[in-house]
């Protein structure tokens, strides 16, 4: 049964085919299959791409801020990443949108999968996000310094790479289409990003502060936690049957992969709920202080 959303995200999602677009054929025709010559060269551009955008950060940030142009080294190199992660975020989602709601959707109603095959917006969009998280774990390698309490980042960047290839590998396409329909979860990222850039440049009581913190956190448990349990659920419970009976490698790295992205998302879900917490009893305390 088809979800009520379909038609007005396929009026969004739909409106630009990008593989098409860039002259890519990632699927092979006459099999089915992933050309993976190509889909690694598109994690290589993905790659390759997301330095270039660190690369302009540095530019575009020293014209903006104040706080980045007094900043030491490896701080500079965390509002960089940041950068580079703000636009890959939104366009992560997109991507993945326009390939999850291609020739496919997952029903509201019914728990049932619904696809036609591997589609070339499913492979780009994996790809990109595999180049991008490699680009995330390479600076990582070049300065561990600057990341001391964002080991979980790092262990997401592990785990988005692990399943993104996995992903583009695993045809038929049964990974592949769910790996892409967790990305969509991507689309809270500028939020997330916009409170650390508020929170480094001075301005964490200011209004917008708080307000982006809300909707972070209000997306964040919509997309990540909700609608990604959702992806999840409908995952397992449309494992292959053969996958249940005789399981391979392929099922136990699915099934870590799919624990882990879980698993991180509960974790920080967790961590915003207690600053939510500690922002809520602050305010109680001034009230009270107040009066008394």
């Amino acid at each position: 049964r088809a979800s009520p959303l379909r038609g007005p995200c396929l009026l969004f999602a739909l409106g630009m085919d990008v593989p098409a677009a860039l002259g890519l054929q990632l699927v092979r025709p006459d099999d089915g299959n992933v050309d993976l010559i190509m889909a690694f060269g598109v994690i290589a551009a993905g790659f390759l791409g997301s330095y270039a955008l660190h690369a302009l950060a540095g530019p575009v940030l020293s014209l903006v801020s104040s706080t980045y142009r007094n900043a030491k080294p490896s701080q500079r190199l965390r509002f960089k990443t940041y950068f580079v992660s703000s636009i890959h975020g939104p366009l992560a989602a997109f991507l993945a949108a326009s390939a999850i709601l291609e020739y496919g959707h997952i029903g509201l109603i019914e728990p049932k999968l619904i696809f036609r095959g591997a589609t070339s917006r499913q492979v780009l969009s994996l790809a990109l996000t595999a180049g991008y998280m490699l680009y995330g774990l390479s600076v990582y390698l070049l300065d561990s310094t600057g990341w001391t309490g964002e080991r979980s980042k790092i262990i997401h960047h592990m785990v988005i790479f692990s399943a993104s290839t996995f992903g583009i590998v695993r045809t038929p396409p049964f990974a592949m289409y769910y790996m892409v329909s967790c990305q969509v979860v991507e689309a809270t990222t500028i939020f997330v990003n916009m409170r650390w850039f508020l929170h480094e440049c001075g301005l964490r009581k200011s209004t917008i502060y708080t307000v982006n913190g809300l909707i972070m956190s209000a997306s964040f448990l919509v997309v990540r936690v909700v609608y990604g349990t959702f992806v999840l659920y409908h995952a397992f419970i449309n494992v292959p049957p053969e996958l249940h009976t005789s399981p391979n490698a392929e099922t136990y790295v699915f099934y870590g992969l799919s624990f882990l992205f879980g698993g991180l998302q509960y974790f920080w879900m967790v961590l915003i709920l207690r600053g939510l917490v500690k922002l809520a009893s602050g305010k109680s305390s001034k009230k009270h202080g107040k009066s008394a």
